[in-house]
């Protein structure tokens, strides 16, 4: 047949428009096929679609999971954080209160030991402040008694009992003098 010769019996539509025989096979084949992916190939890829579609779903599911998972991690994280700034807060507070403590002991201490120096300071400086007087007293005693002498030896005749009466009146004044020492 010559493809480049037209039949001439009909009309120019008619070459469209397919004859009987050739429609019959073609939706026979097109049942044929049709029946073969309905009975093997799509209970394949319905299979193959509803495992898909199980996965999917199971990681989602996963997903979701773990998503909540780290949102209470999260959440116990930022929990743990706020005590722990907390905590820090109430060691540093204990700590500057511990730091005043000892400061305000250590003050009390410093004063204390003041004190007591100063106690012991006065104590030696009266000590020898009535040994200074002592000493004092002692000196001029001697020298009241030297010059009482030279006026006595002076004024007085010397005669054996006024001579033994001056050096008695001496000793007595000497002990006197020792006395309060």
């Amino acid at each position: 047949m010559n493809f480049l010769h037209l039949e001439e019996s009909g009309s120019g539509v008619e070459i469209f428009i397919p004859k009987t025989p050739e429609i019959f096979w073609s939706a026979l084949v097109i049942i044929i096929i049709a029946f073969c992916f309905y009975k093997y190939i799509l209970p394949k890829l319905n299979t193959t679609l509803d495992e898909r579609t199980n996965k999917i779903e199971g990681q989602i599911e996963t997903a979701t999971q773990a998503n909540q998972d780290a949102q209470k991690a999260k959440s116990q994280y930022e929990t743990q954080l706020g005590q722990a700034n907390d905590d820090a807060k109430d060691v540093k507070i204990k700590a500057q209160k511990e730091a005043d403590r000892i400061i305000d002991e250590a003050k009390a201490q410093a004063g204390e030991n003041t004190n007591r120096t100063i106690l012991a300071a006065q104590k030696t400086i009266d000590a020898n402040k009535t040994a200074a007087f002592v000493s004092l007293k002692k000196d001029i005693g001697n020298i009241a008694t030297q010059f009482a002498t030279q006026i006595i030896k002076d004024k007085v005749s010397a005669t054996p009992e006024q001579l033994k009466s001056i050096d008695s009146f001496l000793d007595n004044l000497e002990k006197n003098n020792q006395r309060q020492e």
